[in-house]
C-alpha cells in the first residue's frame, strides 16, 4: 500500500476518535518532536465521557501508533503492515 494510504489511515482513525476533524493537530503531530506535549484529552470526542483507565490506555495506544501515520516525510512513515502489526498486539 502506498504511504500515502498510511496518512490517510492514521488521519481518518484520529478524527474517529476525536469525532470531528483534526485542524491543526494534523501539522501538531506530523512534527515528531511536538507529539508529547499533545494532551491525550485533546484527541477525544468531546460529547462522550471521559474514558475510564482500561479504555484510556488503549485509546492513547492508538492514538500514539496513529500518529507515527501522520510524519511529515513520506518515507518516515510505517508501512500499514507495522501499523496493523502494532494495532492488532494491543
Amino acid at each position: 500500500m502506498p504511504m500515502c494510504d498510511v496518512y490517510s489511515f492514521g488521519v481518518l482513525a484520529l478524527e474517529i476518535i476525536k469525532g470531528k476533524h483534526l485542524e491543526e493537530y494534523i501539522t501538531v503531530l506530523a512534527n515528531s518532536s511536538t507529539i508529547d506535549p499533545v494532551q491525550f484529552s485533546d484527541f477525544l470526542d468531546e460529547c462522550l465521557p471521559y474514558p475510564e483507565d482500561e479504555v484510556k490506555e488503549v485509546l492513547d495506544f492508538i492514538i500514539k501508533v496513529e500518529s507515527f501515520c501522520l510524519v511529515e516525510a513520506p518515507k518516515s512513515r510505517p508501512t500499514m503492515q507495522f501499523i496493523s502489526h502494532k494495532l492488532s498486539t494491543m
